[in-house]
């Protein structure tokens, strides 16, 4: 994953830190999200593993926990980007717009190795992160994309598109945060599945 998805993440690339390992505190994030033990990976057939899904179970108390995250981090574009995610997280009011209680299974990671990418491993990997999503009785899907790729993949699949917004228009303390933004990745998107289940 620090491979195939955070030096290819838009976030990443569009705040200017192409090119860079990822730091300590993603590679904690990205853990706890496979620690969540509702992560999907394919393999080729050699048993080598050429894309993932990290997934999890998020609470409407996410976005304080990541903006507590964020204060663990000096000043600088990684904080930046963990503060962003916590206003994505709130941006589209899930909580008060659809009928669910404060739990939702949301695909947070997606990779595919540069090797495999174009061939439909990406589509299937959202598709069983939906399928598990659903089997696990979760009434909301959720899917932020960062990546035009993924959003068109949401689209394809038919899920709804709930919020959006170009990057170079978050503003944090006054300043734009994203001066690097790279086409064609240049908005950030929230998708959403609804299912009939029980955890109403």
């Amino acid at each position: 994953m620090c491979e195939a998805y955070y030096k290819h993440e838009p976030t990443v690339l569009n705040i200017g830190l192409g090119g860079t390992e990822a730091p300590p505190i993603w590679r904690s994030m990205m853990l706890e999200q496979v620690s969540a033990g509702y992560s999907i990976i394919a393999e080729n057939r050699d048993n080598c593993i050429i894309g993932a899904a990290l997934n999890c179970i998020i609470g409407c108390n996410e976005s304080k926990k990541l903006c507590k995250l964020s204060r663990c981090c000096d000043d600088g574009p990684i904080r930046d980007i963990i503060e962003f995610f916590a206003f994505v997280i709130d941006a589209p009011k899930i909580w008060q717009r659809f009928p669910v209680e404060n739990v939702a299974f949301e695909q947070a990671s997606l990779a595919v190795d540069c090797d495999y990418r174009r061939l439909g491993v990406a589509k299937r990997l959202l598709q069983e992160s939906w399928h598990l999503s659903r089997d696990c009785g979760y009434r909301l899907f959720r899917l932020d994309c960062n990546n035009s790729y993924c959003a068109k993949i949401a689209q394809q699949l038919g899920w709804q598109m709930v919020w959006s917004m170009p990057f170079c228009q978050y503003v944090s303390n006054g300043r734009v945060v994203f001066q690097h933004v790279q086409q064609p990745h240049s908005e950030c998107r929230v998708y959403i599945a609804l299912s009939p289940s029980r955890k109403l």
